[in-house]
């Protein structure tokens, strides 16, 4: 089956003002976004060995956080956008954390634009 990756640049350290990434409501394990970390406009690079998530909290209040991947040598990630985060429509408020060491940084928020299924079944 086919994936849906989204390549992303979101900021550290001032609000993000792209578009609302739109998906599709209960679709599962076929939706991704690549994402650049920058600050102010210039690239982060996330070292390989960085654990990174992707943490959301939906219109119900419901928050999860979901583990994504660095990609090996890209100084990108890549995270999922699950099941969970496409559950239910409406916007989900989300941002993407790397752990490298004792160290945290995460990105200021974005928005997931869940579209509502045609048929909920």
């Amino acid at each position: 089956m086919a994936q849906v990756i989204k390549e992303i640049q979101l900021e550290v350290s001032k609000p993000n003002f792209i578009q609302a990434i739109v998906a599709k409501q209960n679709d599962s394990k076929s939706r991704f976004l690549r994402v650049q970390l920058v600050d102010n406009g210039k690239k982060i690079e996330v070292p390989d060995t960085a654990t990174v998530t992707i943490n959301a909290r939906r219109s119900d209040g419901g928050e999860n956080k979901f583990e994504g991947t660095v990609d090996d040598g890209q100084g990108t990630v890549l995270v999922p956008l699950t099941y969970w985060i496409l559950e239910l429509e409406g916007r989900v408020i989300s941002d993407v954390s790397v752990y490298s060491s004792d160290k945290i940084l995460t990105t200021t928020n974005f928005t997931i634009e869940v579209e509502r299924a045609s048929c909920q079944d």
